[in-house]
């Protein structure tokens, strides 16, 4: 007997679900866009079950973005709650150039070795 099984993933936006509040990056009071992310096992390209959930949420104005606890992410989904910036944890954007350094309140690039934000002022970690 012959089976097709296998794993797959997918990344639905969440919209009408979208949630105003002031963004930990940038500082204005902006729109999110959340997202949530998840793996599945699928038999004969049918799926069966989904695992590793993960939310993440977008600022509308810097482009920010942010992991959203699972709790919460799932709360929001339902309908339940909203997002909180306390719900947030920032993701770094900082993929292909190890040289360069993202500032942690603004967000913006700065070359490596800087102690401060080239825009924000604010001390580089």
């Amino acid at each position: 007997m012959f089976f097709i099984c296998g794993t797959g993933s997918k990344a639905v936006p969440l919209s009408g679900t979208s949630c105003t509040m002031i963004c930990p990056a940038c500082g204005k009071t902006t729109v999110f866009h959340v997202c949530w992310f998840y793996d599945y096992f699928h038999l004969f390209f049918i799926p069966l079950f989904k695992f590793n959930h993960r939310y993440t949420a977008t600022c509308g104005g810097c482009a920010g973005a942010f992991s959203v606890d699972l709790q919460a992410g799932h709360a929001f989904r339902k309908g339940r709650a909203s997002l909180m910036p306390h719900h947030l944890t920032p993701i770094s954007r900082n993929y292909s150039h190890p040289s360069v350094v993202l500032c942690p309140v603004c967000g913006r690039q700065n070359p490596a070795g800087s102690r401060y934000c080239n825009h924000c002022g604010q001390p580089l970690e």
